[in-house]
This record gives C-alpha cells, structure tokens and sequence, in this order.
C-alpha cells in the first residue's frame, strides 16, 4: 500500500468516525427530548412546595455565600460552632494531615482574590474551597494560581489546604488546574474532594442541623430550606419519589435494559452517561460563543444610545470575565458603570451589573466614590466587594436595558450632583 493510500484510508477512517459521532448526538438529543416530554409532564403533578433558594436560582456564587454565612456563625462566647463541625469532618474524611488544623481566630471570605471560599487563620493554615455545585468548568491554572496567590499572603505551602465541592464525585480537578503544583504535596496530602450530594448535604443533615439550638430560628430556617434546595438539586425530595421511578423507568425502556445482563447494562448506561458529559461540555461551549455575541451587540447598543459616551465606552470580551460597560468620573476618580459574566458558571453563565472599580484607584479616591455612592445605592445592590462598589445579577433578556438604565441614572446623579456643588 502507497504511502498515498494510507493517507487516503486514514481520512476516510476519520469521516466515518465523525459521520457516527454525529449520529451519535442526534440520538442523544433525541433521548433527551422523550425525557424532558416526560419530566415536564410529571413535575406538573408535584405537590405544592415551596424554596425560597429555588425562587432566587442560587448560581455558584449563592451557594459560596451561604456556606460564607454559616461557617461565620459564631455563639455569645465566641465559638466558631459550624466552622468547628466542618473541620471535624475534613478531619474525618482526610485524614491525620487535616488534624493540624485547629480554629483560633479565623477568617472566612467569600470571592476576594476570585477564591470562591478562602478560610484563613492567623497565617497557621489557609483552606482554599473551590465550588464546582452547578459542574462549572476549570479555569485555566486555576488552582495553581489560588495557592500561589494564597502563598503572597505569607502562608507557607505546607499550610495551605485545597477542597474541591463538586456536585457528584465524578468530577475531578483538571490536571492543567493543578499547573505546578499537580505533583506537589499540597495534592498528594491536604487535597480533599467532597461532593454536595453525599458530603455537604450529609454534614449539614447530620452534624449540623441536630445541633443548632431551638431559639435560634433563624439560623434553623436558612439551614432547613438550604438542605430542601440541595435535595431538589439531586432529586431527592420525598415528593419526587413518583417521578423518579417514571423518569428511571423511561430510561430503562429507552436504552432495552430490561434485555440485558447486568453488566452490559452497567456499559449501556455508562456509555450514556460519557454522551451526556460529552454533549454538555458542546453545549457550554457554544453558549460561550453566543454570549460573546451578546456583548458584541450590546457594544453596538451603547453607541448607539450614547453617543455622546462613546469613547467612555470600553469592552474586554476575550477575557475569563468578559465585560462592557462606560467609564465614569467622579471629582476626577474614574469608576464603571457595567456588565460582566464569568465563562465558567454553568448556570447560564449568569451576567451580573453594577458600578465597579476596575481602574486601580487608591484606597483613599475609593472611599470618596463610596461615599458619594451609597445614598443612591445601597439600598440595591450587594456590599462592596473586590472589584465592585455594587452589584447585583441580571439575565440577558434584561441585561442590557438594565445597563442602560443604570447608565442614565448615573449620568443624572452627576448632572445634579455638579448642579449642587456649583
């Protein structure tokens, strides 16, 4: 066979290859249309229940302040109860490396330095948790630069301590996550995966719930309707039960199982299962594709509403965070009026807006925005943070006339501010 040949049978192998791959996802997608007939179809026969969590479509960014908040929790004598129940179960699940871990003045925040939940204790331990609950994907060396971050806080590396919460266990951190330090210690000892259906979950049932106290109401609340949102999450509300077996028996109807042996059963649904992953990662991605496209024509938008702004208007759209927004200034301090969206929050990639300070001012200039800020805003939007004097979450089919009306109400304040001072 001709050198020729071969190619020639190598690409007509690679054809063939992706001729079934795409009939492979028809009939996934076709799967997946008999499956939302049925679940659309059961779900209307739910009783009524109610979450407030379910209500508000807690992104990753709400489950990281909910943690935030109850980990916070602390009594009239100053004891950190659930931090304390917390580390009591990493110690139980890691093993003696996490028994150095010993809670004495901690502090606990939630996204500064993009970390979703950073626990940091007198420079004697740092616990960087990364939350994957809506199977967000892995930035680019993102871990790697958590700890190397952490590490420019003056921990020291044998210190530091990773926790990766994705939904289910299957999910694993990507090696290119780890970058430098994939063969390190940090992973090898003070690594711990914990899912939130059968590790968050079972600690807030079983080790916190029963021990929070009768006359702290609210606290029992948020904890109980938080448990209530994670079993929705999974399934695994009582009332669900019903459904369950009618979805599962589709699925066995579906893919012929009840002919098979177990184990090739076993092949059957794993196979699925890959497809599915598979089919989803696609999905993400051309969503990202069409996000970007989102901001593209909303660029477009804001001349064209603002032309008077139109070299105030800026965008970074090929960016982790891409965003769009004007460029304001108060008394000479530049701030943002904008909207933003992280590429790997799977929950619609939901994009977010408010005033922000991404311009690097000093700590003084800031104060005097937030000053200025607050009597218009602080009854709106979230507390300062990082990168925002304020903000809050938005969707797309609002995100831009949104934006738009923040961005004129911003230009009225000054207008009427400059009005007074003059």
């Amino acid at each position: 066979m001709t050198d020729l040949e071969q190619i020639k049978n190598s690409l007509d192998f690679c054809n063939k290859l992706a001729v079934q791959e795409q009939e492979n996802y028809k009939d996934l997608f076709l799967f997946i249309n008999k499956f939302k007939e049925v679940y659309d179809k059961e779900i209307q026969k739910l009783p009524y229940h109610i979450n407030l969590i379910d209500e508000l479509h807690a992104n990753e960014n709400a489950h990281s302040r909910i943690l935030e908040k109850l980990l916070k929790q602390k009594t009239h004598n100053g004891k950190f109860e659930i931090l304390e129940s917390f580390v009591s179960y990493l110690r139980e699940k890691g093993g003696n490396h996490f028994s150095k871990i010993q809670i004495k003045n901690p502090e606990i925040t939630q996204e500064i330095e993009r970390i979703d939940l950073w626990i940091r204790d007198n420079k004697s331990y740092a616990i960087i948790i990364e939350n994957k609950v809506h199977y967000a994907s892995d930035q680019e060396k993102q871990i790697e630069r958590y700890i190397n971050k952490t590490i420019s806080y003056d921990f020291s590396e044998k210190n530091i301590f990773v926790l990766y919460l994705p939904p289910t266990y299957e999910k694993e951190p990507e090696k290119q996550s780890w970058g430098d330090y994939y063969d390190s210690d940090i992973r090898k000892e003070r690594y711990l995966k914990l899912s939130f259906n059968n590790d968050i979950l079972f600690w807030l049932k079983e080790y916190v719930l029963p021990n929070v106290r009768i006359k702290d109401t609210y606290l029992r609340s948020a904890i109980e309707q938080y448990i209530d949102h994670l079993e929705g999450i999974f399934s695994l509300r009582t009332i669900n039960n019903d459904m369950n077996m009618e979805l599962q028996k589709l699925i066995e109807t579906e893919l012929k199982l009840s002919e098979k042996e177990p184990e090739q059963a076993i092949n059957i649904i794993t196979e699925k299962v890959e497809g599915l992953n598979n089919a989803i990662t696609q999905l993400q991605l051309v969503r990202e594709k069409y996000c970007y496209s989102c901001l593209v024509e909303w660029e477009n938008r804001l001349k064209q509403d603002f032309p008077e702004l139109s070299n105030e208007i800026y965008s970074n759209i090929n960016k982790d965070y891409p965003k769009l927004g004007v460029k304001l200034e108060y008394k000479g301090i530049k701030f943002s009026v904008l909207i933003e969206f992280s590429i790997h929050y799977k929950n619609g990639l939901t994009p977010y807006y408010g005033i922000g300070h991404h311009f690097g001012a000093s700590e003084q200039k800031e104060e005097i925005i937030i000053e200025f800020l607050k009597p218009y805003f602080s009854d709106k939007f979230s507390d300062n943070s990082e990168w925002w004097y304020f903000w809050t979450d938005t969707s797309y089919k609002n995100g831009y006339d949104r934006l738009k009306s923040l961005i004129i109400e911003m230009i009225n304040i000054l207008k009427n501010k400059m009005k007074s001072i003059t």
